[in-house]
């Protein structure tokens, strides 16, 4: 699959700041050792000078890392808020940024470090009294750790950093849809803003609920679906499985043949565990599968009909009604009909997203070299750069 992460990053404006909007697309990029970012046009735009550096949103800010500490930049890379604090990743490693103003950042070293929150000026708004510390979910919540570190606890606070749900938890989680998974003596369960179980811990492992209201569940080594009631909906019986997506959920079979198969909302299995591997329905309608038989990747429709051949060694994720696919050791770009519209003539590809470029790589990695063309297959910025990210 595509090797490059997409580093976006969401950010809250600050009216007491006189931060200009950011009035052009700028992609992050390294060069040598160091990080900066370019405009559309291939021209620098704030000079490498960065250990690390995340996207641009509409606010006109982008956090950076430097010295391995992070700060916060406007789109001319004037710094407004000095790198010197410690960062606060989430479960993809990405540093937390701002939410209702606010970011939760470390103060101190690594090895002896309290988290607060400051706001979009740098100013400390919360004071550094957590062993851990989350961003603020969309209810306005964020998880944080208390304790001596013998029995430390997890609960939520507002963004006045007053307790809401006072600290209880083994580990606590984000609100997602109104629900947060905690987990209480080794299982899991499921609160709800108040702090009130929706479902008591009864789980070995769980993950987030998602718009569909389902929440994957474990129990015993097998997974199956929760409701938001608390209800078991699906019985625990699979392998694996995925969130809900466009109607279907990925499942894969707990025998020996481990298959894949998908189950709609109503809970059937609606297309038959027939691949040896299998990705979620995109937008386009169609669904990445793996055939046994050879090992090529083609495309189904939702009804299971096989709508693109397997003829891929590898596919990455469809943007702008294109999806790159591998054929040997090349990788080119697929429409939604299948028609192979750029060939295959980079050593990795990305997808496309809204600007209408996607990075592009020549070379191994070692020697590689990243640039970016447009949804023709023309390369409108040279490959020069060791890494680059997407314009936002």
């Amino acid at each position: 699959m595509n090797n490059l992460i997409n580093k976006i990053f969401g950010f809250i404006r600050n009216e007491s700041l006189s931060i200009s909007p950011k009035t052009k697309s700028l992609a992050a990029v390294q060069i040598g050792e160091k990080w900066g970012y370019i405009d559309t046009t291939g021209k620098i735009v704030v000079q490498p000078q960065f250990d690390c550096a995340y996207a641009f949103n509409e606010s006109g800010l982008a956090l950076v890392e430097k010295n391995g500490k992070i700060g916060w930049i406007d789109c001319t890379g004037k710094i407004i808020i000095e790198p010197r604090y410690i960062a606060v990743r989430d479960v993809y490693d990405k540093p937390w940024n701002f939410s209702f103003d606010l970011a939760p950042v470390g103060f101190g070293s690594i090895s002896d470090c309290k988290y607060g929150y400051i706001d979009t000026s740098g100013k400390i708004v919360i004071k550094p009294l957590f062993n851990e510390a989350r961003g603020f979910a969309d209810n306005g919540l964020a998880a944080v750790n208390v304790g001596d570190g013998r029995n430390d606890k997890w609960g939520y606070i507002d963004t006045t950093g007053n307790f809401v749900i006072q600290p209880q938890f083994e580990c606590a989680d984000d609100f997602q849809y109104g629900i947060a998974r905690v987990e209480v003596e080794d299982k899991w369960g499921f609160i709800n803003a108040s702090g009130k179980f929706v479902c008591e811990p009864q789980f070995d492992n769980a993950e987030y609920f998602v718009k569909d209201g389902l929440a994957p569940v474990n129990i015993g080594g097998k997974w199956g679906y929760v409701d938001t009631a608390g209800k078991i909906v699906v019985e625990p019986q699979f392998y694996s499985v995925d969130d809900f997506c466009y109607g279907f959920a990925r499942v894969i079979l707990a025998d020996e043949g481990h298959k894949c198969g998908y189950i709609d909302t109503s809970r059937e299995m609606v297309i038959s565990p027939f691949f040896e591997e299998a990705f979620s329905f995109r937008e386009n309608g169609l669904a990445p599968i793996k055939m046994e038989s050879d090992g090529k990747w083609g495309f189904i429709d939702r009804t299971g009909k096989i709508i693109v051949e397997p003829q891929f060694d590898d596919i990455g994720f469809e943007g702008n009604g294109l999806t790159p696919v591998k054929i040997g050791e090349k990788w080119g770009y697929m429409d939604d009909t299948g028609h192979l519209c750029i060939s295959p003539q980079f050593d990795s590809a990305s997808y496309f997203n809204e600007s209408g470029l996607a990075p592009i790589m020549f070379g191994d990695y070692e020697h590689r070299k990243w640039g970016y063309i447009d949804t023709t297959g023309k390369i409108v910025i040279e490959p020069q750069f060791e890494e680059a990210d997407y314009f936002i």
